[in-house]
């Protein structure tokens, strides 16, 4: 058995959420959701050792609502955090592990989209944490967005979010073998208990007997064969832009071959409508980023502004842009 913190990541519909409902499976895990802590905060407010900065992070980490939930107390992180490097992956961890003590389970874990963008750091850092990455057939995934309205466009920015996390996911497996985990939705769905005993193997947990949910963890999702999730232009598309990484995950091409016309509105139509909306969206983030960094702080003539600054580039070396940094669940 391990203490080490658990990590699930990946892109939104590719069973993260799932996922964690399985671990609690077991008695002494406890899986927390929406607490962005890795995505919205790491960095954010330069060096943790400046007792204004730390003070200006609290203020705001402390006022997120997942973070509210766990029951906080200030006085204890502030005391714990001062007899430790002042560091925001130490912070992240005093208040994860208290709250999981106070729930009485032995081990904690956190639910974040786009937390394997930070691997390299958090795995550095602690030698007995655990990330798993969950991921899933580009096609299903990409239906499963667009039932939520189709947006002219959106496939380019979905699919180029899905081609980072998935390369990204492919290095971090081969830099972290032990400690990197790649968990297919399909696995988990189609084969739970078998996936489940490789997962719980990962993590170094016993698992004598899977007991599954008695209501399903798939009711409001269709498409679990992504070959047959969309049109055959639009998976023709998908396939285009994402062939390597698919194939390197396991992912058959579609059997259908589309005719001249299809061709023709794939290559003069959909292929620049996507191309132009992926680049809208890229400009919509990198503009919500950088708003992110520079937001929060207090009026101090600019000196907190150039701490911030300094200490985001200091933490930035080691995070890799993938895609999921917009998760919001």
């Amino acid at each position: 058995m391990s203490i080490g913190p658990l990590y699930i990541g990946g892109l939104s519909y590719s069973g993260k959420t799932q996922l964690s409902r399985l671990l609690m499976i077991h008695s002494d895990i406890l899986i927390t959701r929406r607490t962005y802590l890795w995505t919205q905060y790491y960095g954010r407010f330069g060096d943790l050792s400046d007792g204004a900065n730390l003070a200006r992070c609290l203020d705001a980490v402390l006022a997120v609502p997942g973070v509210r939930a766990l029951e906080p107390d200030r006085r204890q992180i502030e005391s714990a955090f001062g007899e430790g490097p002042a560091t925001y992956e130490r912070l992240f961890t005093i208040i994860h592990a208290r709250h999981a003590a106070q729930r009485g389970a032995r081990r904690w874990g956190d639910q974040l989209g786009g937390v394997e963008q930070y691997a390299g750091i958090i795995l550095s850092a602690d030698d007995t944490a655990r990330l798993i990455h969950m991921v899933r057939d580009p096609r299903g995934r990409l239906a499963m967005v667009a039932r939520g309205g189709r947006r002219p466009g959106a496939a380019g920015w979905e699919i180029r979010r899905w081609r980072q996390s998935a390369q990204l996911g492919l290095a971090r497996r081969g830099q972290f073998p032990d400690r990197y985990l790649l968990v297919r939705y399909e696995a988990l769905r189609g084969q739970p208990e078998a996936t489940l005993q490789q997962v719980f193997a990962f993590i170094n947990e016993p698992l004598t007997r899977v007991t599954m949910p008695t209501d399903s963890l798939w009711d409001n999702d269709p498409f679990f064969d992504g070959r047959a999730a969309l049109e055959a232009r639009t998976a023709a598309y998908v396939e285009r832009h994402a062939a390597p990484q698919m194939a390197a995950l396991g992912y058959e091409p579609s059997a259908v071959r589309l005719d001249f016309r299809q061709r023709v509105l794939l290559d003069l139509v959909d292929e620049p409508i996507n191309r132009l909306g992926g680049w809208i969206r890229e400009r919509r983030e990198a503009t919500r980023l950088q708003g992110d960094t520079t937001a929060g702080g207090r009026s101090d003539g600019g000196a907190g502004e150039r701490s911030r600054r300094s200490g985001t580039q200091a933490v930035s070396r080691g995070i890799v842009p993938g895609g999921a940094g917009v998760e919001q669940e």
